[in-house]
């Protein structure tokens, strides 16, 4: 997806303008047989400011959540840029039928934001700044997911980081 957005011309969100990239890539892969996958993805959200404007903070990139990197806390952290890699081994432990039944999974994300230019004084804005090996970071965790159909499922996820412990219940098919 590619998006620009503008601000209204007078006002006091005026000066808010950015162009916007994102790529959102998935791979679902059977191991051995067809109780047994690998889901991997990877996910991209590029920002930049157009001029001398802003991202409103509620629009930055944001890295946490159960979409968006599960040992996080939801927004945990913003920037104007986002990559983030997850991966998944799913196994069937109860079949129904070929589209419905129990599968276990346990998963890793990792993932950073960067571009992050909103200060120049504060510490943890500054941190997220550039691209740099030391701002990633890692959640694991596992869960249960039951199958009803091609589209619908129920999902419950426990990611752990070293921030802290997160359940997550969903209705959905994950990523």
């Amino acid at each position: 997806m590619a998006a620009s957005f503008d601000s209204l011309q007078n006002g006091p969100f005026s000066d808010f303008g950015w162009h916007e990239t994102e790529l959102d890539g998935r791979v679902y892969i059977p191991l051995r047989s067809d109780f047994t996958s690998l889901a991997l993805r990877a996910f991209t959200e590029l920002k930049a400011p157009k001029g001398g404007s802003q991202i409103p903070f509620y629009d930055l990139s944001w890295l946490g959540g159960r979409n968006h990197h599960r040992g996080f806390r939801n927004f945990r952290f913003r920037a104007n840029k986002l990559l983030m890699f997850s991966v998944e081994p799913r196994q069937t432990i109860w079949k129904q039928k070929e589209t419905k039944g129990l599968d276990i999974f346990v998963f890793g994300d990792a993932g950073q934001v960067w571009g992050d230019n909103r200060s120049t004084l504060d510490p943890q804005i500054l941190a997220n700044n550039k691209f740099d090996s030391k701002n990633w970071r890692f959640a694991t965790g596992g869960g249960l997911q039951y199958r009803w159909n091609k589209s619908v499922a129920v999902r419950l996820e426990v990611g752990h980081s070293n921030e802290t412990n997160m359940v997550f219940f969903s209705v959905s098919r994950g990523f």
